[in-house]
């Protein structure tokens, strides 16, 4: 499920620099699946898709029950998999400051998120903010060590060869590995996939319970006695695509993630198949969640009724207009100073090609020899001589 590796490190390199050398899958029939992000726009083939959910499948089965190892790097796995810091900053964030407020202000009225303008959306956002303790409670019983996770596991990090009528999927870049739940890697994978999906959004549909079902049934392949079962997994994925779109909101509520989006479009190639890539993932989730709203049976007490922040209906025109003018502001001095520092960094690439071609050899940082190496003369640098 992964290739051949060597990992060097030369301490005694004034870079102090790691090599990992991995295996050239291209010469054993395996290709890349394509980029995380620029290739957004093309889905990826079911076969490899189910492959991938094999392979993870296996990963899983492997490490499970390996209590005791360090947990995945990444911010997201150990929040899924339930630990306090990451849960209590969203909370923080969520639960008990104007984030949401700013979220809608900020993006109301762009056409990136016209799901916004949607009553429904709006009314499920404010019960989902007045009862964000609920789920909360329900994710601290997720066990964050439940198996060995890949933490980073999406179409830019696998490779699929097809022979004799099957995949196979190879993964690398295990950067994030460690201890976390199954659930928010299953749904982190599946997602570019999901978001393509145009309404009516159910709960879970038709083709994502297949998808649940063939990971589920591969689990128990390696590993029968794993004791989890597929109502358990789909239960966990309806709470991780909660937390997932949470944590997407939050991190969206700034104004330079706005600002990053305009400075995208006048990128070719980036605008619009990778940034502008999300407009319909919220699409997804915002119609996912408002289908999770309306199934009272189980999920109704998630988003009771409680309506939105008074002092946030309760503003006038002028407030209204006067608040996303500030967040406004904030965006244009955020693309004025990327504009700027793009600038600053060619000129310094500029300087940096001058200095290679006159052959000038770099020094280490005054700092140490395991800091980073830059030329003698390197503009606004302090370095030793």
């Amino acid at each position: 499920d992964m290739p051949t590796c060597c990992f060097l490190w030369r301490p005694d390199s004034v870079y102090c620099r790691t090599v990992v050398l991995l295996e050239d899958l291209s010469t054993s029939g395996f290709s890349s699946c394509g980029h995380a992000v620029l290739d957004w726009a093309s889905a990826l083939d079911a076969d490899i898709v189910a492959a991938g959910l094999r392979t993870m499948a296996r990963i899983h089965a492997w490490g499970w029950g390996r209590t005791g190892e360090p947990p995945s790097k990444g911010l997201y796995p150990p929040f899924f998999g339930g630990h306090w810091a990451q849960r209590k900053f969203v909370l923080k964030k969520i639960g008990t400051s104007k984030v949401m407020e700013r979220f809608i202000d900020l993006w109301q009225d762009r056409p990136e998120r016209t799901c916004l303008q949607n009553p429904e959306v709006l009314e499920m956002l404010w019960d989902l903010r007045a009862n964000i303790h609920r789920w909360c409670s329900r994710i601290e019983a997720l066990d964050r060590e439940q198996t060995m996770v890949h933490g980073d596991f999406h179409r830019g990090n696998i490779f699929a060869k097809r022979e004799d009528g099957s995949v196979e999927v190879c993964t690398f870049d295990w950067s994030f590995f460690g201890t976390g739940h199954v659930a928010w890697e299953v749904v982190y994978f599946l997602r570019e996939g999901w978001a393509r999906k145009t309404p009516p959004f159910s709960a879970i549909d038709a083709e994502e319970e297949a998808q649940l079902r063939l990971y589920h049934e591969a689990l128990l392949a390696a590993r029968p006695e794993v004791g989890y079962s597929l109502e358990q997994l789909t239960a966990d994925v309806k709470l991780i695509m909660i937390a997932h779109f949470l944590l997407m909101l939050e991190d969206s509520a700034k104004p330079e993630k706005l600002a990053e989006m305009v400075m995208a479009k006048e990128v070719p190639g980036l605008g619009e198949e990778g940034v502008l890539g999300e407009v319909p993932r919220w699409d997804y989730l915002t119609g996912r969640l408002v289908a999770l709203r309306k199934d009272e049976s189980t999920w109704g007490e998630y988003f009771c009724g409680a309506g939105p922040d008074p002092a946030y209906v309760g503003r006038t025109a002028e407030q209204t207009a006067a608040a996303k003018g500030a967040l406004q502001a904030k965006v244009q001095a955020k693309i004025a100073d990327m504009r700027a520092g793009k600038a600053s960094a060619t000129q310094k690439l500029s300087a940096v090609a001058a200095l290679k071609e006159d052959g000038a050899e770099p020094e280490p940082d005054e700092k140490g020899p395991c800091k980073k190496v830059r030329p003698t003369n390197f503009p606004g640098r302090r370095t030793t001589s």
